[in-house]
């Protein structure tokens, strides 16, 4: 018997000795768990009828403690990350235009040579980061972008800033994409969401802050050891940068089959596994042309693909409102708005944005929803983008089309955490990622400039018609993938659970080869109590095929989505 069942079994250590396990005797079973290996991803570590270790009260311990450290990091972490990347604007608007003589595209090329760097390293990055411990790659990428970002403050000429976006854009590479992943190897369906949506108020928040803290530099620090305000602003950003990096070595806990983060108890490291095997989600496997391949055809990377893609190109629209307020005039022809009023005022969309992304992701977490969520947000989009089009006269107006493009920003976590329900392994998601963002970054290379050009700010005749189109895009795919999730679950229902007990019906799990999943596990696609197990190994053309058939008896009993081969014996029930 597995050693962790035995635990299932023990009187004074078992929860259902109990209606609910104290504190003591949460630390006795941790105890008597040190003494015992954790158990291969997907093991049915309780017997039928038994309840495990795994009590409400342990996991919403465990919940509370990965939002805590995990959750909390990556949204620093993803905040300093938003300000190196943006910071160039906000120095620009406060007097590194002038002290540079940037006088025509070189806004532009700063941000296209950032995006060149980032696209080149993305999918190599998401590939040494399944090799490499996240705990190590991340945070040493983070501490080299943040010197990089320091010497933006001694750069002297419009070439070397160049260089420099270049190389924080290299490094940058591994924040989003590499952050994402790691949360999908700890959160379920039901919580990605959401986690997905608080992670993603990094952004808002990083303008927010870059807002306030380049408005006090302007203020206090203009001038200070003969450095112009925006200068300071790449100094203070730097050191933050480092700061926060060195957190991350402490608290990125991988994933939950080779952690070693001292805050998360053995019983802890348990839970995460089980709570992975119960949503079909497999360990990391080894990187094989099959798998590559399997990736490659996808239908998730190709529809995810458009509506993500769709989706991003949108959010260029607003990061420009900084550069119509400075072009804003009073009657008499003078400038409207001064220095720190530039960076206060957009702050207000920005926490539009973070109710709206949140509550978004949080109701569709709620509910199972997802296209609903996504289309209501994108037509929000689809408005404020078609004012902008037309370019009505009215000061007001143009700022009530602005304010509506901060209303669609939660449509990326709910679309991650719909792909991520397609893809079980670490190794699938992390290149579908990759893959998508690439894409991404390629697109804003050269469409920027294109559509944005800085000679028509801020009046981009071509930019907010674009950003219509990729609405429309988003919008269509996500229809795509909704009548493609139905379709596919409808295929994959074994029986209807009203059924059991009256019809008899039986259940066939589906016979899985090495090619399609590495790691040796089989899905199992009844939900049901089981009754009768019949196995039977044969080889076929060199590939070892289980076959099982299961009667439904009764209602859903509490076992993992997942086993291992070896467990389909008569045995396991």
């Amino acid at each position: 018997m597995c050693p962790h069942n035995q635990l299932a079994y023990n009187p004074d250590l078992s929860p259902s000795h109990s209606p609910s396990m104290s504190d003591s005797k949460l630390e006795k079973l941790e105890g008597t768990l040190s003494s015992v290996d954790p158990p291969p991803q997907g093991c049915c570590c309780s017997p039928p009828g038994q309840q495990s270790y795994r009590t409400k009260q342990a996991e919403r311990k465990f919940l509370w403690k990965l939002d805590l450290c995990l959750l909390t990091w990556a949204w620093f972490s993803y905040v300093i990350k938003q300000i190196d990347a943006s910071n160039y604007k906000t120095a620009y608007a406060s007097g590194m235009k002038e002290d540079l003589n940037m006088g025509g595209n070189e806004l532009n090329y700063m941000d296209t040579t950032y995006r060149v760097g980032y696209a080149l390293m993305i999918i190599p990055s998401q590939i040494i980061l399944t090799k490499i411990r996240p705990s190590y790659w991340l945070p040493g990428l983070e501490i080299a972008w943040g010197l990089m970002t320091g010497l933006m403050a001694a750069c002297k000429t419009v070439n070397g800033m160049y260089a420099l976006r270049f190389f924080i854009g290299l490094l940058e590479a591994s924040s989003y994409p590499g952050i994402v992943c790691v949360l999908c190897c700890w959160y379920t369906p039901s919580e990605l969401a959401t986690r997905l949506a608080i992670f993603g108020t990094s952004y808002p928040a990083a303008n927010i802050f870059v807002g306030f803290m380049q408005a006090a530099l302007h203020s206090n620090m203009d001038g200070v050891g003969g450095l112009p305000g925006w200068k300071w602003l790449f100094v203070f950003n730097a050191m933050m940068t480092v700061i926060i990096a060195s957190f991350g070595l402490l608290l990125i806990p991988d994933n939950p089959g080779e952690t070693r983060v001292i805050w998360l108890s053995k019983l802890e490291r348990l839970i995460a596994q089980e709570r992975m095997s119960d949503v079909k989600k497999l360990p990391p496997t080894k990187w094989t042309l099959a798998l590559v391949k399997k990736v490659f055809t996808s239908w998730t990377l190709y529809v995810f693909g458009l509506a993500y893609v769709g989706w991003t190109e949108t959010q260029n629209a607003n990061t420009w409102i900084i550069l119509f307020l400075k072009a804003a005039k009073n009657a008499n022809g003078t400038t409207r708005f001064s220095v720190s009023q530039l960076n206060l005022i957009p702050i207000g969309g920005y926490v539009l944005q973070i109710i709206v992304m949140v509550g978004c992701a949080w109701g569709s977490g709620r509910t199972g929803r997802k296209l609903e969520w996504i289309v209501g947000q994108m037509t929000t989009m689809l408005i404020g983008t078609i004012i902008l089009s037309i370019w009505p006269a009215s000061f007001e107006t143009k700022m009530v089309g602005y304010y509506l493009l901060w209303m669609s920003n939660g449509v990326g976590p709910i679309l991650i955490a719909w792909m991520a329900d397609w893809c079980p392994s670490p190794e699938e998601r992390s290149l579908q990622i990759g893959v998508i963002v690439t894409f991404v970054y390629v697109i804003d290379s050269w469409a920027n400039v294109l559509i944005y050009p800085a000679a028509q700010a801020p009046h981009y005749r071509v930019g907010y018609r674009a950003a219509l189109g990729f609405a429309v895009l988003c919008i269509v795919a996500s229809f795509v993938f909704y009548f493609k999730d139905r379709e596919l679950k409808r295929q994959a229902k074994c029986c209807d659970p009203s059924e059991c007990g009256q019809t008899g019906c039986e259940c066939d799990c589906r016979p899985v080869s090495a090619d399609e999943d590495p790691s040796g596990i089989v899905e199992e696609k009844s939900c049901h109590r089981q009754q009768q197990v019949e196995t039977k190994d044969e080889k076929e053309d060199g590939i070892e095929v289980v076959s099982a058939k299961k009667a439904c008896c009764g209602p859903p009993a509490s076992t993992p989505a997942i086993v291992p081969v070896s467990a389909l014996t008569p045995q396991a029930t």
